[in-house]
């Protein structure tokens, strides 16, 4: 007689036994991996809330798979928006080839549709979750810090009273907090989940100054290598904090990724900086395309102010799993960008789901998959969109 399949939001009462079972799964391939609730203490903690972003597939009763979708505050247009970030993805290794995987990511995807999600982001094999509409992308710069950079010694000493900051401490956290302030890409998350990511395994917190003249980093050390995950305060605190740490360390390289569109803290890494290359960023899907771009209008409205853009364009993605095929009027009048349902006299763009990701968040377009009428052109000074989530941000 056959196991009986079901599926379903977890719930506080599965926390040992989901967490158990996501340890075998990952243990199967990487023998020292640690538990998910030490690695993501804000992600996997014993609630009702904080367990139905699982879903999990049993197999007559006992969990046999999980996907997380975690709700991710991002700071799009200095407004927070929530991306659904997949985390978590596994089978049972005695139960993998069955379609497991396949049944909970259907799942995820039509409640993502349901409930008006606009982007999801994921980590994952890129041919695995292509199915799903998913593509990388590459939404910035990695940068690798170092003391042969020509701005090194401009910034030794830019920081005083270094210490490791006590995430235990309320002290010490409403002066993390104060300062984290400063960096809205990091503030977004709010006060106590940003704790909470600082609390993940493997990585250690400096501080320099106080809540008006210092500044933090957040460095995730593991054996040979170090990635800046998060910074915030002053720029020139944060960068005489790596300094710092590249003198007091055996490792004297830094890697860092850094968005496309510069911020306060991006001419500081330069000084810092002694080669790059574009980052990869991890694989987005474009769930709702009209409310995606609905929530980057006031970035598109200054792409086409900046550049007197005028065009018009029928902006079309296919259909793919649960997500239907969706299509958006575009014209640019030289000031703004006119979003509608409505028709429009310029030709049709008709894309997959991997190329719409392309389009919109990618440098790599024009020749590269995407291929553009002459009178849809303007779109490439349309986009890429700036899109950018910190490394202690990721599921």
């Amino acid at each position: 007689m056959a196991e009986t399949l079901t599926v379903e939001r977890a719930a506080k009462s599965d926390f040992d036994e989901l967490m158990d079972m996501l340890l075998v799964c990952f243990q199967s391939k990487t023998p020292d991996h640690a538990r998910f609730e030490e690695l993501y203490p804000d992600l996997y903690r014993p609630t009702d809330r904080d367990m139905s972003h699982n879903y999990v597939v049993r197999l007559g009763g006992r969990i046999a798979g999980c996907v997380g979708v975690f709700p991710i505050s991002v700071s799009i247009c200095d407004q927070p928006v929530v991306v659904r970030g997949i985390g978590g993805v596994s089978a049972l290794p005695d139960l993998r080839g069955r379609g497991l995987m396949a049944t909970l990511m259907d799942r995820a995807t039509a409640d993502m549709v349901a409930d008006g999600t606009a982007l999801s982001w994921l980590g994952g094999d890129r041919r695995r979750y292509m199915t799903w509409g998913y593509e990388v992308t590459a939404c910035g710069f990695h940068f690798g810090l170092g003391s042969r950079a020509p701005g090194y010694q401009n910034l030794q000493g830019k920081a005083s009273n270094v210490r490791t900051a006590d995430l235990e401490s309320d002290e010490d956290w409403d002066l993390l907090w104060r300062q984290a302030a400063k960096n809205p890409k990091l503030a977004v998350a709010g006060r106590e989940t940003l704790r909470l990511k600082y609390q993940r395994l493997h990585q250690t917190v400096y501080v320099a100054g106080g809540p008006d003249e210092g500044g933090h980093i957040v460095m995730k050390e593991t054996p040979g290598s170090a990635l800046l995950t998060a910074w915030a305060g002053e720029p020139e605190a944060v960068g005489g904090l790596v300094v710092h740490w590249m003198e007091n360390h055996d490792l004297r390289d830094v890697a860092v990724d850094l968005p496309w569109y510069p911020d306060c803290y991006c001419p500081v890494f330069k000084q810092l900086m002694c080669g790059y290359s574009m980052s990869y960023s991890g694989s987005l899907a474009v769930v709702d395309l009209a409310r995606l771009l609905e929530t980057y209008k006031p970035h598109l409205d200054q792409r086409v102010a900046e550049f007197g853009l005028k065009g018009s364009v029928r902006l079309a993605a296919g259909s793919i799993g649960a997500i239907p095929r969706q299509e958006v009027a575009l014209e640019a009048d030289g000031r703004e960008l006119h979003i509608t349902s409505g028709s429009t006299t310029g030709p049709v763009v008709e894309l997959n789901r991997h190329q719409i990701v392309e389009l919109m968040f990618t440098p790599l377009v024009v020749g590269y998959g995407v291929r553009l009428d002459a009178k849809a052109k303007w779109l490439t000074n349309l986009f890429p969109l700036p899109f950018f989530l910190p490394k202690v941000f990721n599921v």
